[in-house]
């Protein structure tokens, strides 16, 4: 089964926007700390004080974060076969009674080992650090398993299943059934069943405050479910491809990142432009002359497109807001430092940024080329730069 879509969390909308800081975020939870979604992890049914500091260990801190963590992928579970029919190295489902139980270790290390059997052959079953099941499996209890199927000592082994107690007074018509179970990332401390547990408790109190942040007309127009049913169908998917990367689900909340991404990125925008002014900083053509005589190169026609766009945004009297892509080597750092040297001509000062100290020296190196003999005065500033050469 291919992962729903990644690690943990779908990263189409992760929990982390917002997580734990209380900011808004896809699951509606705004800045108000008293937020259905915003409580804390702890005051979950199941969890306490001390899986809430197992699950900070994993990035969740709220309600809200914990019905944002998706199952990396779902587990089939096929209806149960009988015993004598299982194939080695396959999962399989199979019902039968615990004809006897042992178990050798301490508590809390046991491993834990079973006989089941049912009307055509038995099975082994071992649990290994299963201390938890060490006081719960009894002789003569009806048990549903599902794993892979190994082979020890001529009988059919399953190593660390699933397991779920059945009512031996029950109709035997309703063990039989098929289903998906969610697999969660967790811990050694909160393997994944007691995770899905959590999970579930989690959706039954969060589900009811999932706000919905896209407009109904747009949903209605692309044809999306509504959060709170995405959030719950990547829990308990009808259809496993739905939730898959490129899914029908997976699509809508993918849509939904980006579509807030966007908001945000207009928000600020509007924000930062209504601050107030910039300076301007024109381009004469004596300065365009100046500027280019530094490359020993002309510019292609791609490089002049975007110098052109750079500074008709700089002769305006409001903050310049541009991305400018491309791939490597197409000419990036030539035009960032066109736009630097267009500040600079306005006597102005200019800083370029590099997200690391390699690339940064490596900038810096490539622009002596072009700036020697220069009146231009410069300096690469990093961590590792001296206390007396930053002041001066």
């Amino acid at each position: 089964m291919k992962p729903a879509g990644g690690a943990g969390r779908l990263k189409p909308v992760p929990a982390s926007p917002g997580r734990g800081s209380g900011s808004a975020g896809p699951t509606g939870r705004g800045s108000e700390g008293d937020h259905p979604l915003s409580r804390p992890v702890q005051f979950v049914r199941g969890v306490g004080p001390y899986r809430a500091k197992i699950l900070a260990d994993l990035g969740l801190h709220t309600l809200g974060d914990l019905i944002e963590h998706f199952p990396f992928r779902y587990e089939e579970q096929l209806p149960p076969q009988r015993i004598d029919s299982l194939i080695l190295n396959e999962p399989a489902t199979v019902i039968g009674v615990v004809e006897q139980v042992r178990w050798r270790g301490g508590p809390g290390q046991a491993t834990v080992n079973v006989l089941l059997r049912d009307g055509s052959g038995a099975a082994r079953v071992t649990w290994f650090n299963a201390g938890h099941l060490r006081d719960k499996l009894e002789r003569g209890q009806l048990l549903r398993l599902h794993g892979s199927v190994g082979e020890f000592e001529g009988l059919a082994q399953f190593a660390n299943p699933r397991v779920e107690w059945l009512d031996a007074d029950a109709d035997p018509k309703s063990w039989h059934y098929a289903r998906l179970l969610p697999v969660y990332a967790g811990t050694g401390e909160l393997p994944s069943a007691q995770m899905a547990r959590l999970v579930a408790a989690a959706l039954t109190e969060g589900l009811p405050a999932v706000a919905e942040p896209l407009p109904e007309e747009l949903r209605g127009r692309l044809g999306f479910a509504s959060r709170a049913e995405a959030i719950r169908e990547m829990h308990a998917p009808q259809v496993v491809a739905d939730c898959e990367r490129g899914g029908r689900i997976w699509r809508r909340l993918a849509f939904e990142e980006l579509f807030l991404s966007q908001l945000a990125v207009t928000l600020t925008r509007r924000w930062s432009s209504s601050r107030g002014r910039s300076p301007k900083l024109p381009v004469t053509e004596e300065i365009d002359r100046r500027i280019r005589a530094r490359f020993p190169f002309a510019l292609t026609k791609a490089q002049d497109r975007v110098v052109r766009e750079i500074c008709a945004d700089m002769a305006l009297d409001k903050p310049m807001s541009r991305l400018l892509q491309g791939d490597v080597g197409s000419g990036k750092t030539v035009v960032a430092l066109y736009a630097a040297l267009t500040a600079i001509a306005n006597r102005r000062q200019c800083v370029i940024l590099a997200p690391t100290e390699v690339l940064a020296s490596q900038h810096y190196a490539s622009m002596e080329k072009y700036l020697a003999g220069s009146r231009v005065h410069r300096c690469l500033l990093t961590g590792n730069t001296s206390k007396a050469e930053r002041d001066r």
